[in-house]
């Protein structure tokens, strides 16, 4: 557990103290566009996508997402971006504890959106949790994307497939796979949580029994690792 404390503690930054969302924002992206309605990162218009403030162990922290689109226009092979910080009350003053300010995710220009915030372990660890997709020529991928700290920025803990279907190729599809996702929080001598990830639907045109797999954490790449069998391989 000590390892995952100082993962969340090393290189932190100053800011002011009782720092709110937006001044977050503003602190980090700059000055607010009024016209926009969006902070400017680059070449992406940046939103707060969601925010709150946790009592954890250590005192108050204030974890925010944000997301934006692209300036240049919601086009097939552009991305949009994703910043997220932990914001931690010290001493009567808020620090940054983990941030990444521009991760590229998502398709046509569109960052994904309602990001959920979530326990991953039984200290005081969370991150977020999403699903995002991708369709072309009537094949369509999703997946879930898992965000946590990591020392002091944010990282991928993975990106495990959720769908996968080439329904609208036919009427008649070879393969349209669904999952459920969970997070198995019953051990609480565990470091990190696993994934429970329940998958049915059509497999080689056949209707398959609901499959459970478990997805476990590989501390050495920080990281969760899907197993070789995982049924949802993608297009």
């Amino acid at each position: 557990m000590n390892k995952i404390i100082t993962l969340l503690t090393i290189g932190t930054v100053s800011v002011f103290a009782q720092i709110t969302p937006s001044e977050l924002m503003t602190k980090v992206y700059g000055k607010y566009d009024s016209k926009a309605k969006c902070w400017h990162n680059k070449e992406y218009c940046m939103e707060i996508d969601s925010s709150k403030v946790l009592n954890c162990d250590t005192g108050k922290r204030l974890y925010l997402m944000a997301t934006g689109d692209n300036d240049i226009g919601h086009i097939h092979v552009s991305s949009g971006s994703v910043g997220a910080f932990v914001v931690e009350e010290q001493n009567g003053k808020d620090v940054i504890i983990a941030q990444n300010k521009n991760m590229e995710m998502g398709s046509y220009g569109q960052a994904p959106r309602e990001w959920k915030l979530v326990k991953l372990a039984p200290s005081d660890y969370w991150g977020w949790i999403n699903q995002d997709g991708y369709g072309n020529q009537g094949y369509y991928n999703s997946w879930y994307s898992i965000l946590a700290p990591y020392g002091k920025t944010i990282k991928y803990l993975g990106e495990i497939m959720s769908n996968q279907s080439d329904s609208a190729v036919s009427g008649n599809p070879t393969i349209d796979l669904d999952s459920k996702f969970k997070i198995d929080d019953s051990n609480k001598n565990v470091k990190i949580y696993p994934l429970l990830i329940t998958v049915s639907g059509i497999n080689n045109g056949n209707n398959i029994k609901p499959i459970q797999y478990t997805i476990n954490f590989d501390f050495n790449k920080w990281q969760y690792i899907v197993p070789s069998n995982y049924i949802i391989k993608g297009f």
